[in-house]
């Protein structure tokens, strides 16, 4: 079976701790005599997140400033490079061929191969300072990923346990259950098999399991369980689980633990808690896509929003204006006329200055009406005092 994992695929990102994934994918390529291959996933919907103008970051020394596209893109290529080392020592040490890519957008099906690659995810993300993580965004994989995948929790050691969960009866049933078991028997690990209580539950389930895994020397144990994030992570913790491998399920899973996060979030903000079911709902991602591509083909790629159109469908597009003070009903429609008389001279490119006032807005400490303090802003930022 071994012979059909064509490379050994291992997705990263600024958020995740990268180590303990590599390191299991590189012991499987070595094991398997597969190439390694690491794609670094720059979060599109960050980098957008910074062109926003409320944006902020907090930084020691400078404090609160607002978060730039430049600033997000620059991190991630810091983080890309330290990605490829890493891989690169991971791939040396265990001598096997390698490869990395860094690829922009959300995490798609494509990004991660194909049936005959088998992808390792690391479980945990990066520790903020020293007292809390955000939550992984690995589960979300169940629902790009129409296969079986292994996520990474510890670092490879011998003993505790490597739980399987199953979804279903078939063939990929039987390839994910033969990779289990060989993980397994490569880390001297019990080996769990579980399913939800409609596949586990039945009489023949342990028997399946056994003879597909039949020829394996392996501490096999089955049960039935429940395929809720909370509670599938509790069984883990009980289990002293040190690699989980998952079949995903061949239809769309629901966000869960981003839908128990931003529910109350809605609620505190006075809105109704049904906007939740949005964050699955797929049916205007197509022409979202279509039109911030049409936006960017009018103006490029390196500006913010909003972008303005004027005069479709022949005329220029502008991303701005951008001014700090809130103005009166007369002073909008002057500078929005000037605006259009600058828009309409075919060879007008930018007005720019980099010192700016602080906008008039709560986050920035200027109330209505008071005006904010001018700085020197580089790059959409404020330049740092030396």
């Amino acid at each position: 079976m071994t012979q059909e994992i064509k490379r050994v695929i291992v997705p990263l990102d600024a958020a995740s701790e990268i180590g303990t994934a590599i390191d299991t994918a590189a012991r499987l390529a070595a094991r398997w005599r597969a190439p390694l291959h690491g794609v670094f996933i720059e979060d599109e919907e960050l980098i957008g997140f910074a062109g926003l103008p409320f944006a902020r970051q907090v930084t020691l020394g400078a404090g609160l400033e607002p978060l730039t596209k430049d600033h997000v893109e620059d991190y991630f290529r810091a983080f890309a490079e330290r990605a490829r080392r890493e891989l690169a020592a991971a791939a040396d040490r265990h001598e096997v061929t390698w490869s990395f890519e860094v690829v922009r957008g959300p995490l798609a099906a494509d990004t991660v191969g194909d049936e005959h690659d088998f992808v390792v995810a690391g479980a945990a993300t990066r520790p903020v300072g020293e007292h809390f993580r955000i939550a992984s965004r690995c589960w979300s994989l169940t629902a790009i990923i129409a296969r079986s995948f292994l996520l990474a929790k510890r670092q490879w050691e011998t003993g505790g346990s490597v739980f399987a969960l199953l979804r279903h009866r078939g063939p990929q049933s039987a390839r994910m259950l033969e990779i289990a078991a060989q993980i397994a028997g490569i880390s001297r690990a019990t080996l769990t098999v579980a399913g939800p209580p409609d596949l586990a539950g039945t009489d023949d389930f342990a028997a399946w399991v056994s003879g597909l895994l039949e020829g394996h020397s392996v501490s096999l144990q089955t049960e039935s369980a429940a395929v809720e994030p909370a509670a599938l992570r509790q069984r883990i913790i009980e289990l002293d689980c040190r690699l989980l491998v998952l079949e995903a399920s061949p239809d769309k899973a629901r966000p869960e633990e981003l839908r128990e996060f931003v529910e109350p979030l809605l609620e505190q903000a006075g809105l109704p808690a049904g906007l939740a079911s949005a964050l699955d709902d797929a049916s205007w991602d197509g022409e979202l896509r279509a039109e911030t591509d049409e936006a960017l083909a009018l103006t490029g790629k390196d500006v913010g929003t909003p972008i303005i159109h004027f005069g479709p469908p022949g005329g220029t597009a502008f991303f701005g204006p951008v001014i700090s003070r809130l103005p009166s009903d007369q002073e909008a429609i002057r500078l929005w006329d000037h605006v259009v008389g600058l828009a309409s001279f075919p060879g007008f490119a930018e007005l720019k200055r980099s010192l700016r006032e602080r906008p008039q807005l709560r986050s920035f400490g200027v109330s209505p009406g008071q005006t904010g303090i001018q700085e020197d802003w580089h790059g959409g930022s404020r330049r740092p005092k030396r």
